[in-house]
């Protein structure tokens, strides 16, 4: 019979290790895609799918769409900022934005009601 241990490192109490507060500001995140579709502002550089890039951002990931450049931006990321899931061609860890666009509050961008009709979706 194994004898569990506490581990490395422990999280708080929570649920999901994604919603759990880590030493040293680590992040867990239930996903390293997205996909994002809809009728939103700037729809040819903001739909498709976002990749997780290993970076936090206000205890949240942030994600950067694939496919490079867009309407002369080097990229489009979507991120946590403000306490509320941004879209923006703003790079968050040199500066982050309100966002081309933005949905209301919510802990992760896929339970978020966004403008437009766009849906963000787990890959």
């Amino acid at each position: 019979m194994t004898n569990p241990s506490h581990g490395v490192t422990d999280g708080l109490a929570s649920e999901w290790p994604w919603d759990s507060v880590w030493p040293g500001g680590a992040l867990v995140t239930p996903v390293n895609q997205v996909n994002i579709g809809g009728d939103i502002v700037y729809k040819s550089c903001t739909n498709g799918t976002f990749i997780f890039i290993h970076s936090v951002i206000n205890g949240k990931p942030i994600y950067k769409r694939e496919g490079g450049a867009c309407r002369g931006r080097d990229g489009w990321y979507l991120y946590y900022n403000n306490g509320r899931w941004v879209i923006s061609f703003d790079d968050p860890l040199v500066s982050p934005s309100h966002g081309v666009t933005d949905g209301l509050a919510a802990d992760w961008p896929w339970d978020n009601i966004w403008p437009g009709g766009a849906i963000i979706s787990i890959k």
